[in-house]
């Protein structure tokens, strides 16, 4: 487990109407209004909705451990911020430090909704937040995820979680 004392309030623009960043950031009503989020993504574990008036929320408190079945969620989360996206809105994906559940959840949508390979999505992300790590289950997890996607493609089939593909306008 990861623990992060220093405030880390920036948020990171990942592609599209979505960002990432660390509890801090969705506490920095400033920074989350310069970016004209819509929507929070709370992964985060003990951490309340700052501004629930004034931002769509959705909570999953996730334990950020090896052995957490983040893989369940993939169709949920990745549901909400591509309704986001294509009505306009922005997304940013918190955790506790903007490091590993957050991170992974951003490497979901990049492999769900986005098609993109495994190691350009992390590529994509790393190059964003350098400090992203997933742990070790939750990579395990997301590259299985990714081959899921590569046979579903191989064989145009539906995905064993059924994400909907929702077009980019």
């Amino acid at each position: 487990m990861i623990i992060d004392n220093s405030p880390d309030e920036k948020l990171h623009h990942i592609i599209d109407g979505v960002y990432i960043g660390s509890q801090d950031s969705a506490f920095n009503i400033a920074a989350l209004n310069e970016c004209k989020i819509t929507h929070i993504l709370n992964v985060a574990t003990g951490i309340k909705n700052a501004f629930p008036d004034q931002f769509k929320y959705l909570n999953i408190e996730l334990l950020d451990v090896p052995e957490t079945n983040i893989h369940k969620v993939f169709t949920r989360t990745n549901e909400f911020i591509q309704q986001a996206v294509t009505n306009n809105g922005r997304v940013l994906i918190h955790c506790n430090a903007g490091i590993s559940r957050s991170a992974s959840i951003a490497l979901a949508y990049l492999l769900g909704i986005h098609r993109m390979k495994y190691e350009d999505a992390y590529q994509l992300l790393k190059t964003t937040r350098s400090n992203i790590k997933p742990n070790d289950g939750f990579v395990q997890q997301l590259k299985q995820y990714a081959e899921e996607i590569a046979q579903s493609n191989e064989n145009n089939a539906p995905l064993s979680d059924d994400i909907k593909q929702v077009p980019n306008e």
